[in-house]
């Protein structure tokens, strides 16, 4: 199992769109079998290059018939554009991901 895509939605998605940068892990579902749960828990992070507070969303999902999760609501179009926030410097954006667990499930039919 891997996870395949890092994606960043600069206009936001869903509730989040127009307001806010999203962020999403899509699994590799090659390797995945149709009756496999994956569980990840990961830390997004949008990082603060004048060394001030990070932003940061975490996610805890099982990855089944869905194979795309993230967090809509990341950091706000406001804080990006406000250059005394440091988070947008120069037109570089730097973000980050760690995931800090994957499991998966046992059952075999």
């Amino acid at each position: 199992m891997m996870i395949r895509i890092l994606s960043v939605a600069p206009d936001g998605s869903g509730s989040g769109r127009g307001k806010y940068v999203s962020m999403f892990l899509q699994l590799y579902t090659n390797q995945r079998r149709a009756y496999e749960y994956i569980y990840v828990r990961a830390m997004f992070r949008v990082l603060n290059q004048q060394k001030l507070s990070n932003r940061e969303g975490e996610l805890r999902n099982w990855y089944g018939r869905t194979y795309v999760w993230g967090i809509v609501d990341l950091i706000s179009f406001d804080d990006l554009r406000d250059s005394s926030k440091g988070f947008l410097v120069d037109d570089t954006l730097m973000v980050e991901v760690q995931l800090e667990a994957i499991s998966t499930t046992k059952y075999f039919p």
